[in-house]
């Protein structure tokens, strides 16, 4: 048999032996991101990666183009919400499978695109002035699609810079003496929602604040007409008269650290001095309030204090905030405090979608990298935040009034409980085993529907209202079957067989990791956990002394891990 490899001859691999035994490949059948196609099921729901067709403009000129501007996009957008960050891996990528359907169009067949035309179509195509302003702006774009169907009461903005490090000789790259290294320095507003509302890339030696105004103002103006509380929370950076006054005409409550200056220290001296007595080990928190104005405002404002005693330290920590809400102090503090959570989505979007991977020398080009970065974090958390409430329908019996009503999960069990007992149907699925239960302690009757139950009676587009309508008419139906409500200590059993079957799952692929691995030096183990325990301690022996010590160790290291005790633990 020649051309082992299959690589000089196109035509089927075969067997000279028996010509008719043929040698197939079909790896670029097999995925291993399907996990994308459920993403790709929520963006073809919401519309959203067809929205950028109305807003990026196509610069080619030529008409042989495979992948279309929304093609591309979405080439570019998935990829790094799988991992991939840059277009190094678009080649192989182009060929998955769950990567072409989710590109669609000509890729089904043909394929994804490649590396260099990933490459032109993010550094030429989307680099333009115009292509860039539609890129941050299609972040708002995708929120309010969303919002659409879930319209909030209040919205929350949280502004935060963060550090992107550079290497090289990159365009705008500079020395940051607060982060202590050469780096850009982007700007982010996020909702409370965990939605990024935009997103800016600056040079590395600019302030923290620096064009905030560039990046809020967008964002304020998209809510500025609609009917809901606005509130705005950022750190001592933001602590600017210009903001303030901007924040207060357009009508948003703020709560902003002010740094410490003598003055304000002054105004709560009387908080600063150390408790007579032991002090206890638990913290002692006191807050305050009083009028403060600056030399540059043009107005007095609101500062809330907090005053923190730690057991063993000999100085209290002392902060600030100054604010134009009206709540007592300790819900200021309390209220300030959860901006830190914008500081965790900083970092999802860091180690999750490897936002601070901009390795191009431009600093144009690497400004529409973290705009598509921006744009995958968003779709990622969409997907995480898409039941955020409980939707509810029922026909009133004596009434005939139809009532189609919306809960979100804090007000959901309080509704039931201040309900006679009634029949509850719920559609089987995460956490339905759990509301079940809830729901049958404050003493109604609970019916769980398996989805394919429910799927016939949908009428119009999949959406939480017409699922509730759907499950209030199945439950009707005579004969209908239902998923028995488990217990905790049942469910706990099935948790430990799933966890269990992927112990044995995982075991069973680092087996037969090593034993290929094995095989590539002439060491053949026998199949079988059994066999490999039996022939692994000679077989590292023999090849210990032809491979290097590191490679040696490792395969040690990765058998330590896969049988760690010669007892079987999995059975």
């Amino acid at each position: 048999m020649r051309n082992l490899e299959g690589e000089s001859d196109r035509g089927l691999l075969r067997a000279f032996f028996d010509r008719r035994l043929k040698f197939e490949f079909h790896g670029s059948r097999i995925t291993s991101d399907a996990g994308l196609l459920a993403y790709r099921e929520l963006d073809e729901a919401l519309g959203l990666t067809t929205l950028a067709g109305d807003v990026i403009a196509d610069s080619r000129t030529g008409k042989n183009g495979w992948h279309g501007i929304i093609g591309l996009l979405r080439q570019s957008v998935y990829g790094r919400l799988a991992g991939y960050e840059d277009v190094n891996d678009a080649d192989r990528l182009g060929r998955d499978p769950a990567m072409r359907w989710i590109v669609g169009g000509r890729a089904v067949e043909r394929g994804g695109a490649s590396t260099s035309q990933m490459g032109r179509f993010e550094t030429e195509l989307l680099a333009t002035n115009d292509n860039l302003a539609a890129l941050a702006d299609l972040l708002g774009i995708w929120i309010d699609q969303v919002n659409e169907r879930k319209p909030p009461k209040i919205i929350v903005l949280d502004m935060d810079s963060s550090v992107s490090p550079t290497y090289g000789d990159q365009e705008g790259t500079a020395y940051n003496g607060h982060f202590g290294c050469t780096c850009y320095h982007p700007l982010f507003v996020f909702n409370q929602f965990g939605d990024l509302e935009r997103c800016a890339l600056r040079p590395g030696n600019v302030h923290s604040a620096h064009e905030w105004r560039d990046v809020l103002d967008p964002v304020v103006a998209r809510y500025r007409n609609k009917t809901l509380r606005r509130y705005f929370r950022g750190d001592a950076a933001f602590a600017s008269p210009e903001i303030y006054e901007f924040l207060e005409a357009e009508g948003f409550k703020y709560a902003i650290r002010l740094p410490a200056n003598k003055v304000l220290h002054d105004s709560i001296a009387h908080l600063l001095k150390r408790p007579v007595g032991r002090p206890p080990k638990e913290v002692r928190r006191y807050y305050a309030n009083f009028s403060y104005r600056a030399g540059s405002w043009t107005k007095p404002r609101r500062v809330v204090a907090k005053v923190e005693w730690h057991s063993g330290e000999l100085y209290p920590r002392v902060g600030f905030i100054v604010t134009n809400l009206s709540r007592p102090a300790e819900r200021v503090v309390a209220f300030y405090n959860q901006r830190g959570t914008a500081e965790q989505w900083i970092k999802e979007g860091k180690n999750a979608i490897k936002w601070t991977r901009l390795s191009c020398r431009s600093l144009r080009n690497n400004a529409v990298r973290l705009q598509l970065h921006a744009l995958a974090y968003n779709l990622g958390n969409f997907m995480r935040t898409a039941k955020r409430v409980f939707q509810l329908y029922w026909v009133d019996m004596e009434t005939g009034e139809i009532v189609d009503l919306r809960l979100t999960r804090t007000k959901f069990l309080e509704h039931f409980a201040n309900r006679a007992p009634c029949l509850v149907a719920l559609e089987a699925c995460g956490g339905s085993q759990h509301w079940g239960r809830r729901l049958r302690e404050l003493g109604h009757e609970v019916r769980l529907l398996p989805a394919k139950m429910v799927r016939p009676f949908v009428g119009g587009n999949k959406n939480d209202a017409h699922d509730a309508r759907a499950i209030w008419t199945a439950v009707q139906q005579p004969g209908i079957k239902t998923v028995a409500i488990k217990t905790e200590e049942q469910q706990a059993i099935l948790a430990l067989h799933r966890m269990r079957q992927q112990l044995v799952k995982f075991r069973t692929a680092q087996i037969n990791c090593l034993r290929g691995l094995l095989t590539e030096y002439g060491e053949v183990m026998p199949k079988g956990r059994a066999g490999m325990r039996r022939g692994m301690a000679e077989a590292l022996a023999r090849v210990s002394e032809r491979l290097p010590a590191m490679v040696v160790e490792a395969l040690r290291e990765q058998w330590a891990r896969v049988i760690p005790h010669p007892a079987d633990q999995f059975g």
